[in-house]
C-alpha cells in the first residue's frame, strides 16, 4: 500500500489534469461559440463579391470585409 509521500505525487498529477480538462473543455466551449453564426459570414461574403452560391474554388479572388 501507498504511503502518504507516495500519494501526494499521483494526487497532485490527478488534480493538474482535472484542471486542465476543465480549461480545455471551457475553452473549446467559447471558441465554438465564436462572434456568430456562421451562415450570417457566409451571407455576407456572398453579398458583397456578389455569387450566387458559396462555393468557392482555389485560385477564386474574393473581397473579405473589414472587421470592426
Amino acid at each position: 500500500m501507498a504511503s502518504g509521500a507516495d500519494a501526494l505525487p499521483r494526487v497532485v498529477v490527478l488534480l493538474t489534469a482535472l484542471i486542465a480538462a476543465f480549461f480545455l473543455l471551457l475553452a473549446s466551449g467559447v471558441s465554438a461559440r465564436g462572434d456568430g453564426d456562421v451562415r450570417r459570414t457566409v451571407f455576407e461574403l456572398r453579398a458583397l463579391n456578389q455569387l450566387t452560391d458559396s462555393l468557392i474554388m482555389a485560385g477564386d479572388r474574393i473581397l473579405i470585409p473589414r472587421g470592426g
